[in-house]
């Protein structure tokens, strides 16, 4: 429905000729009558284009339906009052000359700007704004909440689509972008056992499937690619690779490997070069494979799809459980989960240095741990059983000490077998699967730290018995597999009214003359710009920064305060944070796990912490731009790869300014070369390598265009702590 204030003029003495839209010559009514076309324009018939692009008018707040695509705010329509979206299904143009006053409600809808947006009221956004390089200014100089209080607590779980498959499902996951679900069922002698979905945000569409060959027990997606691992029963390799092309969206198989009995769970550790395997044993010697064995962890690295053996090891004659193997967020212990056994622990943690594995701790819990789930900040373990009194518990990890703890304030009495577990990747929410029985078998749970216990915010009843529940990287979905041969796909989000978790900004330039304070997860599409003009953004809480796959953001002109774990982030290698006229406050460690860090401008960083630089990809100190450490701030490189030189500096003029800070590089080594490296008081370097090309180097030895330029200022200076500093410049 559209209502225009534009008509052709009839023989009646009551019009009298104006302006308006439709082509040719228009009218519009006399006084009177317009004023009721005013009112008939606002919120009480839903009018889906308002205001004119000849005439002003002052709108009250006016609701945009969902039902019309083509809700518009005209060029000489001011929005005094403010606006809403119905809800996630609406969207509206905004096509207005006027700032923007009250309220401004999306609802989780999508706001498309045609021009610069000046706003100056309160901020009850939550949805998506594509600005299609529009700019979107906040004039008020209050302190603002994004969005406001008012809609920033509570949680929401949505359905969104099923697929029925031919068998059980056993194990799903997520591709590293959201864009694709994967999923493994049982032996289908006819048919195929894993399949591709892709995800556009609502629905899931068959992309492949291929013949396992067995049962399919376990599969998990690459971290930062588009490579699957699959644990599958004795009828052919059981453990597999594959490659998935996003072109034509098909699978290929890479590898794949015989391994006794069958492979019950597999895991990538965080930065994809390794691959977890629980394999059983498999004790029949009439069978021509390795007969006695003891179930084992195994140990692969990965390279282009191609498995390679680093080491395993046995725990003793046990049973593994599927899908209950899970990586710490650092990447060296190994958490798995066995059936009830009077002879060995339940639950087992291993260290792994690279090249070995190393028991670290364990649990006689006396019960089945049927499923796991290592949090991504701290030292947490969500851990289902299959029997006693409480069957969700949730221990400490102390890799010091070599110990597990129970964190008993977090049981909630549960009486059914917890079948998996899965943490949201911000760690405050836990999704959790049950076996069909009383009460409901898919449940998500809010997470309080600092009480260390659960909190019940959501549950469903199925039809079965849930399998597996994996959360989406960037948390906005779950995906759950169940014995009733569905796989399901939920949406999650925090806010009252439906809204989801995240505000979403699409190719846009944000600028603030005020202190802003996350309230939800900030996301950034296309190309996009935040300048806070020298003002503060406050990260506190569970709140993030995140760039998706392939976009950018500079952030400019701000303080980032409470920077912590991995609160401003990229979602692949393709993405690229730029960093300009920037102090960050960091308030714990920090990891930056995946894509590009680029310095264009002067960087500080402050604290008492470790800011790890993990990512595969490359960084870059710009031309004249500094990136400065703080005193009691630590610098650590510690590359996925083995690549020593992911941080780059254009040429001379660009600068690491270390003052009083620790610099630490693993094994892999760090070479920084062409620009200037700035010391200042005494700063500690620390070294994992055991020969001089792991060290940290300066220099390449080959070039002078490569050499670092090294400016100690008076009365400071490096003082190596361990390992290899190695000095290659050319010149000198």
């Amino acid at each position: 429905m559209k209502i225009s204030f534009d008509y052709t003029k009839p023989d009646h003495p009551e019009f009298v000729e104006g302006s308006g839209r439709t082509g040719g010559k228009s009218y519009m009514f006399y006084v009177a009558t317009l004023s009721l076309l005013l009112i008939f324009s606002s919120n009480i018939l839903n009018a889906v284009v308002v205001g004119s692009n000849t005439a002003v008018s002052r709108e009250a707040l006016t609701t945009f339906p969902a039902a019309d695509g083509d809700n518009e705010m005209c060029g000489f329509a001011s929005f005094e009052n403010g606006f809403k979206l119905e809800n996630s299904a609406a969207s509206c143009i905004f096509n207005s000359f006027f700032p923007i006053g009250g309220s401004m409600t999306l609802n989780d809808g999508t706001l498309n700007l045609s021009r610069d947006l000046i706003f100056n009221a309160d901020f009850k956004v939550a949805g998506t704004i594509n600005a299609q390089n529009y700019a979107f200014k906040f004039t008020t100089t209050q302190p603002i909440t994004l969005p406001s209080s008012e809609i920033s607590s509570g949680t929401t779980l949505n359905y969104l689509d099923t697929v029925i498959l031919s068998r059980a499902v056993n194990s799903v996951d997520w591709s590293y972008d959201n864009a694709y679900v994967a999923v493994v069922v049982n032996l289908d002698f006819s048919g195929s056992e894993i399949f591709v979905y892709s995800f556009d945000g609502t629905s899931l569409t068959l992309k492949d499937s291929k013949d396992l060959g067995g049962h399919g027990y376990s599969v998990r997606w690459h971290p930062s690619d588009y490579y699957l691992a699959v644990g599958c029963s004795f009828l052919g390799d059981e453990v597999q690779v594959y490659e998935f092309d996003t072109g034509s969206e098909t699978l290929t198989k890479t590898d794949g490997e015989i391994l006794e009995l069958g492979v019950y769970a597999v895991a990538w550790d965080p930065s994809g070069d390794y691959v977890a395997v629980l394999s059983q044993g498999f004790p029949i010697t009439a069978m021509k494979r390795a007969p006695g064995n003891d179930d084992k962890l195994y140990i692969y690295s990965v390279t282009n799809g191609i498995l390679s053996l680093v080491t395993n090891v046995s725990p003793g004659s046990v049973t593994f459980s599927k899908n209950a193997l899970d990586w710490s967020p650092t990447g060296d212990y190994i958490a798995i989960g066995i059936q009830k056994n009077d002879s060995v622990s339940e639950l087992i943690v291993y260290y792994f240095n690279g090249s070995t594995l190393s028991l670290n701790a364990q649990e006689n819990i006396a019960e089945s741990v049927d499923g796991l789930s290592w949090r991504s900040l701290g030292n947490y373990i969500a851990v289902g059983l299959g029997g006693g009194s409480e069957r969700l518990r949730i221990y400490e990890h102390d890799s010091g000490g070599g110990t597990l703890t129970e964190q008993t304030s977090a049981r909630i009495g549960e009486s059914l077998s917890v079948l998996e577990a899965d943490w949201s990747p911000d760690g405050n929410y836990l999704a959790m699967s049950r076996a069909v029985g009383t009460g409901t078998e898919f449940r998500v749970y809010s997470f309080d730290s600092g009480a260390v216990s659960l909190t019940l915010e959501h549950e469903v009843d199925m039809v079965d018995s849930v399998n597996d529940v994996r959360w989406s990287p960037n948390g906005f979905y779950i995906a759950i597999g169940d014995k009733n041969q569905e796989l399901n796909v939920y949406s999650f989000g925090t806010g009252v009214g439906g809204e989801g978790d995240r505000v979403v900004f699409k190719d846009i330039k944000l600028a603030f003359n005020s202190d802003i304070t996350l309230a939800k997860n900030l996301e950034f599409q296309g190309a996009c710009a935040l300048k806070g003009n020298g003002h503060a953004l406050n990260l506190d809480g569970p709140n993030n920064i995140i760039v998706t796959g392939g976009a950018s953001l500079l952030l400019e002109g701000l303080t980032l305060k409470n920077v912590s774990g991995n609160n401003i982030r990229c979602c692949d290698n393709l993405s690229t944070v730029s960093l300009r006229d920037i102090t960050w406050l960091q308030e714990a460690d920090y990891t930056f796990t995946v894509g590009r860090i680029d310095v264009v401008g002067d960087v500080t960083v402050t604290g008492t912490h470790t800011f790890t630089y993990q990512s595969g990809a490359t960084s870059t100190i710009f031309s004249r731009a500094k990136l400065m450490f703080g005193s009691g701030m630590t610098f650590k490189y510690d590359s996925p790869t083995t690549d020593r030189d992911l941080l780059t500096m254009a040429d001379k003029t660009a600068v690491l300014h270390l003052y009083e800070t620790t610099l630490q590089s693993t094994s892999t080594g760090l070479q920084l070369t062409k620009g200037t490296l700035v010391v200042e008081g005494t700063c500690p370097v620390k070294s994992e390598a055991t020969v001089e090309f792991e060290g940290i180097t300066f220099g390449d030895g080959v070039s002078v265009s490569n050499d670092l330029t090294y400016k100690p200022l008076p009365e400071s200076g490096l003082d190596v702590k361990s390992g290899w500093l190695v000095y290659k410049n050319v010149n000198g």
